[in-house]
């Protein structure tokens, strides 16, 4: 039995029983509650930037309450905090992401006709990939996927 600090969001427990079965090993799920996760309204730069999911999974490695950590590879910082180390990157699962909406029949060619297109994401590195070309406006939106496809207000 392995003890796998990871946060409690359901992909994150995915993530951590997964590596378990790829690894061969029954797993205690330590269930850690981040900066990011308690703060769902703020800007991640307000509330700490990189490290805000990943700070408080990590600590708990770091004094004994789990033996490893996981975590989605989006919420790494480049650097890996002292005592600790990468060791290593599953194959990836199913690599697609979603794109939530309420008018897909304008996507495509007619976007361009759309005013002001936006999407909503709240990781500093999601905007590039949500619009290369600069056409479409990525804008912070925070809160976990169910969470921002279930607001009852207009972004």
């Amino acid at each position: 039995m392995i003890r796998v600090a990871t946060r409690a969001s359901a992909l994150a427990r995915w993530q951590a029983e997964r590596v378990g079965a790829l690894v061969g090993r029954d797993v205690e799920l330590v269930l850690i509650s981040t900066t990011g996760d308690r703060d769902q309204t703020s800007d991640l730069h307000t509330i700490g930037g990189l490290g805000v999911f990943t700070k408080e999974v990590q600590q708990a490695v770091l004094d004994g309450r789990a033996d490893v950590a996981v975590h989605s590879a989006k919420d790494l910082p480049t650097a890996t905090p002292p005592g600790l180390v990468l060791a290593t990157v599953p194959e990836r699962a199913d690599p697609r992401d979603a794109l939530v909406g309420c008018a897909f029949d304008r996507l495509g060619p007619e976007l361009e006709s759309v005013p002001d297109p936006c999407a909503g994401a709240r990781s500093s590195r999601r905007p590039g990939p949500i619009s290369p070309t600069g056409r479409c406006a990525a804008t912070s939106r925070p809160g976990c996927a169910s969470a921002r496809s279930s607001a009852t207000t207009p972004w």
